[in-house]
């Protein structure tokens, strides 16, 4: 009998379906990626750039890859066992930045310069295929920012600083959100860096926008992050008061949202001559879909990416 529950347990503990998943962030911290195991509270050092989004697998980093010749932007693959960085060929011109993985690790989706205009492209991480999503499709709109994959990597969250959009991987329109409808009293606005996502349900759209509100001394808004409910037609802040919140990722494994915030305190008033500048100390933070279990992770950390 005692052989037989032994078995039983260690069955249990490699059966695939009861695994517990490894969740792990990437980061960006003083020009440097960075990995961090959410489970065991361990980080490794990775190497040099921005812009970053680490894959499901959580084996690779896709970056927005500069040449320091040319100036030009390019989306490259950051192999963390061999260390090897391998640039896209498949993605045409010099200028494309901000790639997102697709949850099933198959594509990255990223802003792409064409035509005088920032369009969202996808491209598949093996380098055999690139294409425009948005190009033609939305009258009067002269550039689409931030993109993110859904949950079920079949569509593409994206905006114009103006409306939330939601297009399929034929390019397709399937859904458009004005900002204006999500915030009738006009007290939030999106700029190009504001990146939208669905939460793991496609019921609410999480966000980052700047606000009316002068913050830390710095002369600048305050950024926080919404949680906008779409049957429910709800806007809710979910980062917490004394904060200035941006760059969110959506945990579709849990939920969580993972960002990175200062508080006043984070803020040190500089010169330089007669220049005045700001240090601002930023740190990666996460909470959940309504904003009540709000938590430290980092120090010195910015624009957080999660694997699941």
């Amino acid at each position: 009998m005692k052989k037989l529950i032994i078995l039983f347990f260690i069955s249990i503990i490699y059966c695939p379906g009861i695994i517990a998943q490894v969740l792990f962030l990437s980061y960006e911290k003083l020009g440097v990626i960075y990995k961090y195991n959410l489970n065991t509270k361990s980080e490794e050092k990775l190497f040099e750039g921005y812009q970053q989004s680490i894959s499901p697998d959580g084996n690779n980093i896709a970056f927005t890859d500069t040449d320091e010749k040319t100036g030009g932007r390019f989306i490259s693959i950051y192999n963390i066992n061999s260390k090897k960085i391998t640039r896209l060929k498949s993605v045409p011109g010099d200028n494309s930045y901000f790639p997102r993985y697709s949850p099933d690790g198959k594509y990255l989706t990223f802003n792409h310069w064409t035509d005088n205009e920032w369009q969202i492209a996808i491209a598949s991480v093996d380098d055999k295929s690139f294409k425009i999503l948005t190009k033609n499709k939305v009258k009067n709109v002269s550039g689409f920012y931030s993109p993110t994959f859904t949950s079920d990597s079949k569509s593409i969250i994206t905006h114009d600083m103006s409306n939330i959009f939601e297009f399929s991987l034929d390019g397709e329109v399937m859904n458009i959100f004005p900002i204006d409808k999500i915030d009738p009293d006009k007290k939030v606005f999106m700029s190009s860096a504001s990146t939208v996502w669905y939460d793991k349900n496609n019921f609410a759209l999480i966000f980052d926008c700047e606000t009316e509100n002068e913050f830390g001394g710095t002369y600048e808004n305050q950024n926080r992050i919404y949680r906008f409910d779409i049957a429910k037609n709800s806007l809710l802040k979910v980062s917490p008061d004394e904060y200035s919140a941006t760059n969110p990722a959506v945990s579709f494994a849990d939920g969580k949202i993972f960002f990175n915030a200062f508080t006043k305190d984070d803020v040190v008033k500089k010169t330089d001559g007669d220049m005045e500048y700001f240090e601002i100390s930023y740190s990666i933070y996460s909470t959940d879909i309504k904003g009540d279990k709000f938590s430290f992770l980092l120090k010195n950390g910015t624009s957080p990416s999660v694997n699941k």
